[in-house]
Protein backbone atom coordinates (compact mmCIF):
# COMPACT_ATOMS: atom_id res chain seq x y z
CA UNK A 1 0.00 0.00 0.00
CA UNK A 2 2.96 2.66 -0.99
CA UNK A 3 1.48 5.68 -2.78
CA UNK A 4 2.43 5.42 -6.76
CA UNK A 5 1.81 9.11 -7.99
CA UNK A 6 -0.89 11.61 -7.29
CA UNK A 7 -4.70 10.66 -7.45
CA UNK A 8 -7.79 13.34 -8.35
CA UNK A 9 -9.66 14.26 -5.26
CA UNK A 10 -13.09 12.75 -6.63
CA UNK A 11 -11.15 9.48 -7.36
CA UNK A 12 -10.20 9.23 -3.48
CA UNK A 13 -13.61 10.52 -2.32
CA UNK A 14 -14.96 7.89 -3.94
CA UNK A 15 -12.70 5.26 -2.76
CA UNK A 16 -12.78 6.44 0.48
CA UNK A 17 -16.63 5.69 0.50
CA UNK A 18 -15.73 2.23 -0.57
CA UNK A 19 -13.68 2.08 2.85
CA UNK A 20 -16.15 2.60 4.76
CA UNK A 21 -19.01 0.18 3.48
CA UNK A 22 -16.85 -2.64 3.47
CA UNK A 23 -15.55 -1.50 7.17
CA UNK A 24 -19.26 -1.47 7.89
CA UNK A 25 -19.57 -5.09 6.63
CA UNK A 26 -16.81 -6.57 8.31
CA UNK A 27 -15.83 -4.25 11.02
CA UNK A 28 -18.28 -2.02 12.95
CA UNK A 29 -16.71 1.76 13.00
CA UNK A 30 -18.87 3.71 15.44
CA UNK A 31 -17.93 7.73 16.19
CA UNK A 32 -18.46 6.82 19.75
CA UNK A 33 -17.00 8.52 22.77
CA UNK A 34 -14.43 6.19 24.01
CA UNK A 35 -16.20 6.62 27.63
CA UNK A 36 -19.57 6.30 26.38
CA UNK A 37 -19.49 2.81 26.76
CA UNK A 38 -18.04 1.94 30.35
CA UNK A 39 -15.02 -1.02 29.38
CA UNK A 40 -13.06 -1.35 33.15
CA UNK A 41 -11.33 -4.05 31.58
CA UNK A 42 -10.34 -5.51 28.00
CA UNK A 43 -11.54 -8.58 27.16
CA UNK A 44 -8.83 -10.85 25.22
CA UNK A 45 -10.49 -13.54 23.42
CA UNK A 46 -8.96 -16.36 20.85
CA UNK A 47 -8.69 -14.32 18.38
CA UNK A 48 -7.00 -16.15 14.95
CA UNK A 49 -4.69 -13.67 13.16
CA UNK A 50 -4.52 -13.70 9.46
CA UNK A 51 -3.78 -11.42 6.77
CA UNK A 52 -6.22 -11.49 3.40
CA UNK A 53 -5.96 -9.96 -0.09
CA UNK A 54 -9.29 -9.66 -2.31
CA UNK A 55 -9.75 -7.99 -5.68
CA UNK A 56 -13.38 -6.54 -6.49
CA UNK A 57 -14.53 -4.55 -9.54
CA UNK A 58 -15.33 -1.18 -8.51
CA UNK A 59 -19.26 -0.43 -9.41
CA UNK A 60 -18.61 3.19 -8.81
CA UNK A 61 -18.33 6.36 -11.06
CA UNK A 62 -15.08 4.41 -12.68
CA UNK A 63 -17.27 1.46 -13.24
CA UNK A 64 -14.61 -1.41 -14.03
CA UNK A 65 -11.62 -0.29 -12.73
CA UNK A 66 -10.01 -2.71 -9.58
CA UNK A 67 -9.63 -2.79 -6.43
CA UNK A 68 -7.27 -4.09 -4.15
CA UNK A 69 -8.74 -4.94 -0.54
CA UNK A 70 -6.55 -6.16 2.48
CA UNK A 71 -7.72 -7.11 5.77
CA UNK A 72 -5.42 -8.25 8.65
CA UNK A 73 -5.94 -9.08 12.01
CA UNK A 74 -3.30 -9.78 14.88
CA UNK A 75 -3.50 -11.85 17.60
CA UNK A 76 -4.50 -8.60 19.91
CA UNK A 77 -7.62 -8.00 18.04
CA UNK A 78 -6.33 -4.89 16.36
CA UNK A 79 -6.61 -4.99 13.24
CA UNK A 80 -6.36 -3.00 9.63
CA UNK A 81 -8.30 -2.22 5.98
CA UNK A 82 -6.63 -1.09 2.89
CA UNK A 83 -7.68 -0.38 -0.39
CA UNK A 84 -5.98 0.34 -3.20
CA UNK A 85 -7.40 1.46 -6.82
CA UNK A 86 -5.38 -0.10 -9.19
CA UNK A 87 -4.94 2.62 -12.15
CA UNK A 88 -2.02 4.16 -13.13
CA UNK A 89 -3.89 8.07 -13.45
CA UNK A 90 -5.64 7.77 -10.15
CA UNK A 91 -3.66 5.51 -7.66
CA UNK A 92 -5.50 5.25 -4.41
CA UNK A 93 -4.30 4.19 -1.12
CA UNK A 94 -6.45 4.56 1.47
CA UNK A 95 -6.65 2.05 5.10
CA UNK A 96 -7.95 2.30 8.44
CA UNK A 97 -6.45 0.87 11.54
CA UNK A 98 -7.78 -0.18 14.84
CA UNK A 99 -5.47 -0.42 17.67
CA UNK A 100 -6.34 -1.97 21.11
CA UNK A 101 -3.80 0.45 21.93
CA UNK A 102 -6.75 2.66 22.32
CA UNK A 103 -6.34 4.59 18.48
CA UNK A 104 -8.37 4.31 15.63
CA UNK A 105 -6.63 5.90 12.55
CA UNK A 106 -7.58 7.18 9.29
CA UNK A 107 -4.63 7.01 7.04
CA UNK A 108 -4.00 7.88 2.96
CA UNK A 109 -1.31 6.81 1.76
CA UNK A 110 -1.36 9.13 -1.02
CA UNK A 111 -1.73 12.01 0.43
CA UNK A 112 0.25 11.60 3.15
CA UNK A 113 -1.85 12.28 5.77
CA UNK A 114 -3.77 10.43 8.90
CA UNK A 115 -6.40 11.55 11.55
CA UNK A 116 -6.09 9.64 14.85
CA UNK A 117 -8.75 9.33 17.56
CA UNK A 118 -9.01 7.45 21.11
CA UNK A 119 -10.97 4.77 20.85
CA UNK A 120 -11.68 2.33 23.71
CA UNK A 121 -9.77 -1.06 23.58
CA UNK A 122 -13.18 -3.47 23.59
CA UNK A 123 -14.70 -1.42 21.17
CA UNK A 124 -12.38 -2.69 18.77
CA UNK A 125 -12.60 -6.32 19.57
CA UNK A 126 -16.80 -5.71 19.51
CA UNK A 127 -15.84 -4.44 15.96
CA UNK A 128 -14.95 -7.92 14.74
CA UNK A 129 -16.84 -10.77 13.60
CA UNK A 130 -15.69 -14.17 15.06
CA UNK A 131 -15.40 -17.18 12.39
CA UNK A 132 -16.14 -19.21 15.71
CA UNK A 133 -19.88 -17.88 15.64
CA UNK A 134 -20.02 -18.45 12.00
CA UNK A 135 -19.46 -14.48 12.13
CA UNK A 136 -22.84 -13.79 13.39
CA UNK A 137 -21.05 -13.01 16.74
CA UNK A 138 -18.07 -10.35 17.44
CA UNK A 139 -15.17 -11.32 19.09
CA UNK A 140 -16.61 -9.94 22.60
CA UNK A 141 -19.33 -12.93 22.13
CA UNK A 142 -22.19 -10.33 21.27
CA UNK A 143 -24.62 -10.05 18.00
CA UNK A 144 -22.55 -8.15 15.64
CA UNK A 145 -25.29 -6.02 14.87
CA UNK A 146 -28.85 -5.93 15.45
CA UNK A 147 -31.62 -7.62 13.53
CA UNK A 148 -29.19 -9.91 11.69
CA UNK A 149 -29.76 -13.33 10.65
CA UNK A 150 -28.00 -16.66 9.95
CA UNK A 151 -29.58 -17.87 6.79
CA UNK A 152 -27.49 -20.59 5.48
CA UNK A 153 -23.98 -22.31 5.08
CA UNK A 154 -23.03 -22.43 1.71
CA UNK A 155 -19.98 -23.12 -0.78
CA UNK A 156 -18.82 -19.86 -2.84
CA UNK A 157 -16.42 -20.44 -5.55
CA UNK A 158 -14.80 -23.31 -3.42
CA UNK A 159 -14.85 -21.44 -0.13
CA UNK A 160 -17.29 -22.19 2.83
CA UNK A 161 -19.71 -19.31 3.87
CA UNK A 162 -21.70 -17.93 6.46
CA UNK A 163 -24.78 -16.29 4.88
CA UNK A 164 -26.37 -13.60 6.89
CA UNK A 165 -29.37 -11.14 6.09
CA UNK A 166 -30.15 -7.73 7.51
CA UNK A 167 -32.91 -6.29 6.46
CA UNK A 168 -32.76 -5.99 2.25
CA UNK A 169 -29.07 -7.01 2.29
CA UNK A 170 -27.07 -10.56 2.27
CA UNK A 171 -23.98 -11.08 2.71
CA UNK A 172 -21.61 -14.19 2.41
CA UNK A 173 -18.99 -14.27 5.00
CA UNK A 174 -15.85 -16.81 4.81
CA UNK A 175 -15.65 -19.19 7.43
CA UNK A 176 -11.88 -19.98 6.80
CA UNK A 177 -10.57 -16.91 6.12
CA UNK A 178 -11.64 -14.26 9.35
CA UNK A 179 -14.83 -13.68 7.91
CA UNK A 180 -13.95 -11.71 5.23
CA UNK A 181 -16.75 -10.54 2.83
CA UNK A 182 -17.10 -12.83 -0.67
CA UNK A 183 -19.85 -11.91 -1.90
CA UNK A 184 -22.95 -9.17 -1.02
CA UNK A 185 -26.09 -8.27 -2.33
CA UNK A 186 -28.26 -5.35 -1.63
CA UNK A 187 -30.43 -2.43 -3.55
CA UNK A 188 -27.00 -0.88 -4.06
CA UNK A 189 -26.18 -4.39 -6.40
CA UNK A 190 -24.28 -7.45 -6.55
CA UNK A 191 -20.77 -7.12 -5.38
CA UNK A 192 -17.91 -10.36 -5.49
CA UNK A 193 -15.01 -9.78 -3.99
CA UNK A 194 -12.36 -12.68 -5.29
CA UNK A 195 -10.25 -14.10 -2.81
CA UNK A 196 -6.52 -13.59 -3.92
CA UNK A 197 -4.89 -15.03 -0.96
CA UNK A 198 -4.96 -15.73 3.02
CA UNK A 199 -2.37 -16.59 5.09
CA UNK A 200 -2.80 -17.38 8.90
CA UNK A 201 -0.23 -15.53 11.40
CA UNK A 202 0.85 -12.36 12.53
CA UNK A 203 0.13 -9.99 9.53
CA UNK A 204 3.28 -7.95 8.19
CA UNK A 205 4.01 -4.90 10.34
CA UNK A 206 4.12 -2.49 7.56
CA UNK A 207 0.29 -2.92 7.43
CA UNK A 208 -0.09 -1.14 10.45
CA UNK A 209 2.76 1.27 10.35
CA UNK A 210 2.18 4.95 9.72
CA UNK A 211 5.05 7.02 8.94
CA UNK A 212 5.20 9.80 11.43
CA UNK A 213 5.82 12.36 8.59
CA UNK A 214 2.31 12.21 7.81
CA UNK A 215 0.55 15.15 8.41
CA UNK A 216 -2.11 14.88 10.98
CA UNK A 217 -5.56 16.09 9.70
CA UNK A 218 -9.32 15.95 10.18
CA UNK A 219 -11.33 13.58 7.93
CA UNK A 220 -12.32 16.45 6.14
CA UNK A 221 -8.79 17.23 4.78
CA UNK A 222 -7.41 13.20 4.47
CA UNK A 223 -7.59 13.81 0.39
CA UNK A 224 -6.80 17.22 -0.41
CA UNK A 225 -6.74 21.14 1.71
CA UNK A 226 -8.18 22.39 -1.71
CA UNK A 227 -11.21 20.67 -2.12
CA UNK A 228 -12.07 19.34 1.20
CA UNK A 229 -14.82 16.51 2.11
CA UNK A 230 -18.14 17.73 3.78
CA UNK A 231 -17.93 15.43 6.81
CA UNK A 232 -19.18 17.40 9.72
CA UNK A 233 -20.14 14.62 11.99
CA UNK A 234 -16.41 13.00 11.51
CA UNK A 235 -14.84 16.26 11.94
CA UNK A 236 -16.78 17.12 15.18
CA UNK A 237 -15.64 13.46 16.71
CA UNK A 238 -12.11 14.17 15.56
CA UNK A 239 -12.04 17.57 17.25
CA UNK A 240 -13.29 16.13 20.52
CA UNK A 241 -11.67 12.59 20.28
CA UNK A 242 -8.12 13.58 18.59
CA UNK A 243 -4.72 12.01 19.86
CA UNK A 244 -3.18 15.01 20.95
Amino acid sequence: MTPAGRAHPAALCAVWTIVGLLAANLVRVHLVSPSQRPDQRPVQPAVRPFTAVLQQMDTGARKGTPLRMTYALKADGSHVIGVERLDRAWPTAQRLLMMTIGRRIDVNDITERRSTTEISANTVLRSVRDPQSRCINSLLGEPFAANERLDNLVTIRGHRTAQISRGNATVWYSLDCGCVELQSRSTRGTYVHDLESCSVGEPDAALFNVPASYLESPPSRLHSDRRPVSRPQADDYYQRYRVR
